[in-house]
């Protein structure tokens, strides 16, 4: 697995179109592996707002800093969230 990009700040938690969460912070790693792309990190948030994303039946949106949106889910209550597809 090779790193593509780190990324850290604040960044927006949407459902669609949605905002379900602002200033949220936030750890992103973006990977590549046997020519697939993926990401994983963490949005540092509170123990229930994190049972609140896993409750989501699909997939919910990160938009960070520069404006870029990664698509995934909620993995733990401490945070951890790794990249969805579609």
């Amino acid at each position: 697995m090779d790193v593509v990009e780190k990324l850290r700040g604040r960044g927006r938690v949407l459902d669609g179109t949605e905002v379900l969460a602002t200033e949220v912070p936030y750890q992103l790693t973006v990977w590549t592996d046997a020519g697939q792309t993926g990401s994983n990190g963490r949005l540092d948030i509170s123990f229930h707002s994190a049972i609140a994303l896993m409750d989501r039946a699909h997939a919910l949106l990160l938009e960070v800093e520069d404006g870029r949106l990664f698509r995934f889910r909620m993995t733990s209550t401490s945070g951890r969230i790794s990249g969805a597809e579609g």
